[in-house]
């Protein structure tokens, strides 16, 4: 099984991806070299055909038959883009997990604005051990598009993962 990961966050800062391994390896005892990462420059990549190019080159080096896609973004103030991807990603069974409004503000509980900050505080986070006292009630949301400061990851990766 392959999980191909699409993170709204930069190839540098890499940050969103720091919160959802250590949230992977703790919860889901996932080893991460069943793991792949595409990182959007921002929510507007999502929908592009070099994305849809991007995961399509991941799934050919892949020798398995089972390839998971999911996309991680933070919901914003876009309320028409965010129906658009929630529409793109059901016509092509991809996954679709939301932070609503940010994945900083659902695993720091604060809003980070700089990237550089965002490595420090993910860092920070991992290192500290921060992931054991997050209320996983927050990251099992259906609804989390709309409901503020919470999000569906645990229920997607409990789908993906097939944990109870």
């Amino acid at each position: 099984m392959q999980v191909i990961f699409l993170f709204e966050s930069n190839n540098k800062n890499k940050s969103d991806y720091t919160y959802i391994k250590d949230f992977l390896i703790t919860y889901f005892k996932v080893r991460t070299e069943k793991i792949s990462k595409i990182f959007l420059t921002s929510k507007g990549e999502a929908l592009t055909r070099k994305t849809e190019r991007k995961i399509e080159n991941i799934i050919k080096q892949y020798t398995g038959k089972e390839n998971y896609i999911v996309y991680c973004l933070d919901t914003d103030n876009d309320a028409k883009y965010n129906l658009e991807i929630v529409k793109y990603c059901n016509n092509r069974n991809y996954f679709l997990v939301w932070f609503n409004p940010n994945i900083e503000k659902l695993f720091l509980n604060k809003i980070i604005n700089h990237s550089k900050d965002k490595t420090r505080e993910a860092f920070n986070f991992v290192k500290s051990n921060k992931v054991v006292d997050l209320n996983l009630n927050d990251f099992k949301e259906a609804n989390a598009l709309k409901i503020s400061n919470k999000s569906n990851l645990y229920l997607i990766l409990q789908k993906i993962f097939k944990v109870k």
